[in-house]
């Protein structure tokens, strides 16, 4: 009995020499933590990049999108010039609204009197107001 005592432990000493002792097993446990670790930088660092990459793409849309906003804002400060340009208003005045422009001598100006009902004012400042058929003042164009 004795010789398949020998032939077991033959076959369990049999291992890699690595694995019999303590020391080898804490070997393969650092080799092991070891490609987790490398696995795991390498990982991040993959990662790292696909954000890089994805931050790339945003800032040049965030780019051409700014350009066409600036664009729209010229032409918005342009278009808005335009419709406040004085010719265009006198002719929508007198087009739409039936305006006509004042004739000489169809206004005068008037010094503003404090307390007389007048919106508030500085003393001294001066109106126009239109005049009275009858009325004759100084006019001005």
């Amino acid at each position: 009995m004795m010789n398949a005592r020998v032939g077991a432990d033959a076959l369990i000493d049999s291992r890699p020499s690595g694995l019999r002792t303590s020391g080898g097993r804490r070997l393969a446990l650092m080799a092991l933590l070891a490609a987790v670790l490398i696995v795991a930088a390498l990982t991040l660092y993959i990662w790292q990049r696909f954000q890089v990459i994805e931050l790339g793409y945003k800032v040049d849309r965030f780019k051409t999108e700014r350009e066409t906003l600036v664009r729209m804002n010229n032409n918005l400060r342009i278009e808005a010039a335009s419709l406040k340009s004085l010719d265009r208003v006198e002719r929508i005045a007198a087009r739409q609204i039936g305006l006509k422009p004042v004739e000489r001598g169809r206004f005068v100006l008037v010094k503003v009197v404090p307390g007389a009902g007048a919106p508030e004012q500085e003393p001294g400042a001066t109106a126009v107001a239109l005049a009275s058929p009858g009325v004759r003042g100084k006019g001005r164009s």
